[in-house]
């Protein structure tokens, strides 16, 4: 200022000195859920709890803080303005929430208050989802098919959703089904067990559960597919095979083995089947293609040791259609029967003297009186003649249903080379 004599000058050239206000500053800390640092974001300061009344705005940096720039105490020394974050980054909107809490913050002359008493200001991970694909054995999309989600591999506790209920999502017409909203956990992912355990659907006595459990990692804002975006199967529930075994008298077999093969070759084997005290006998499960259906071959393979001397191995080769969740009986569901082995009648011819004779012919009849000659296979009547040791064998003779058959045997003629000797 220059001052001349006689005179009053003003300083600041007329114009009034003006006493700033004195000023502080806030500062933010900004991570998400596993303390890690976002930068980017932007927080508004605000002179109403409202958040009407913009002052000015903080940007994080790379280590996640940011600072405003110096603010007007007011004429007490202090003051309260309102903090509020308003946008984070187009990546960070794919992973976090944003927070929409309004921070109350109270600043002096010369000092820098941190937000939230010092404490990080945190963007919580979005939820994420999984989702199911469920298809039958022949890709058919399979609705009803309900599905728990747990926290646990050995699946003892179900997992809740954001909403505080029980994970459980059934699949629609389409075979598909989608969860609800599910937190991720600090660390931005998270694991959980998902299993099958119900089937609501009009082919459920036939289709078994798929008990597999199926891990899937859930994160932020993302619908994972479960079994690697890979359908879930349902197979068929197995069929099984039974059969009932006896002689020709009606006596259940024990013991007798057959064999189940793919082809009707008998090639392939597939299962064996062994018959109980009961003559039954059945299969093991046998598993079902995608057709619903299966058809298999089945044949007897083996007797005991002591079956063998008194009946036939059976040759026959049954065709059986087996269906999910059935037990089929082999043969329409008649008994199979094993037939008696062939009987033979033997006896030896001499002479007075005991030389044995040959070329002696026997005939063998049905009834005592020799009227009704046996028949062998051929048709014609059962003949046997002696050799040069005097004995003779019949062809195999079928026995009756118990076991056993009565028949005659009548010399019928003596051959030449005996001459007049005998008669």
């Amino acid at each position: 200022v220059t001052i001349s004599a006689n005179k009053t000058v003003t300083a600041n050239d007329g114009k009034a000195v003006i006493n700033e206000w004195q000023t502080g500053k806030v500062k933010v800390i900004k991570t998400n859920e596993n303390g890690e640092a976002l930068a980017d974001v932007v927080f508004g300061i605000y002179a109403d709890k409202a958040c009407t009344e913009l002052i000015t705005k903080i940007t994080t940096n790379s280590e996640g803080s940011g600072t405003s720039s110096a603010l007007d105490v007011g004429a007490t020394g202090s003051r309260t303005v309102y903090v509020k974050e308003i946008a984070i980054t187009a990546e960070q909107q794919k992973l976090y929430s944003m927070n929409g809490t309004v921070y109350p913050v109270t600043i002096s002359a010369g000092k820098t208050v941190t937000v939230n008493s010092g404490k990080p200001v945190i963007n919580n991970w979005l939820p994420g989802k999984f989702s199911v694909t469920k298809v039958n054995s022949a890709g058919a999309y399979l609705s009803g098919a309900q599905f728990t989600a747990y926290t646990d591999k050995e699946c003892t506790d179900i997992l809740k959703d954001t909403a505080g209920n029980a994970v459980v999502i059934t699949t629609d017409k389409n075979g598909y089904a989608v969860s609800s909203n599910i937190y991720v956990g600090k660390s931005g992912s998270r694991t959980v067990y998902v299993k099958e355990t119900a089937l609501n659907h009009p082919d459920s006595d036939i289709i078994a559960l798929n008990t597999t459990v199926f891990p899937v990692v859930i994160k932020p804002n993302v619908t994972t597919p479960i079994n690697d975006g890979k359908a879930v199967i349902n197979e068929y529930k197995p069929g099984k095979i039974m059969l009932v075994k006896e002689n020709q008298n009606g006596n259940r077999l024990a013991g007798v083995t057959f064999s189940v093969y793919t082809d009707d070759a008998c090639r392939n084997l597939l299962t064996t089947i062994v018959t109980d005290e009961h003559g039954v006998g059945i299969s093991e499960a046998i598993s079902i293609d995608g057709s619903g259906k299966r058809l298999l071959f089945v044949k007897e393979t083996a007797l005991t040791d002591e079956q063998k001397p008194l009946y036939e191995l059976s040759h026959t080769v049954y065709p059986v259609v087996v269906f999910p969740n059935q037990t089929v009986q082999v043969n329409n569901g008649k008994t199979i029967i094993n037939r008696w082995t062939l009987g033979q009648i033997t006896l030896t011819k001499v002479n007075e003297n005991g030389t044995p004779l040959n070329e002696i012919t026997f005939a063998i009849y049905e009834d005592e009186e020799c009227l009704t000659p046996l028949l062998g296979a051929d048709g014609k009547q059962v003949m046997m003649t002696t050799d040069e040791k005097g004995v003779a064998t019949s062809e195999g003779i079928e026995v009756n249903n118990n076991g056993s058959r009565k028949l005659y045997v009548k010399e019928h003629c003596i051959s030449e080379v005996h001459g007049d000797s005998y008669k």
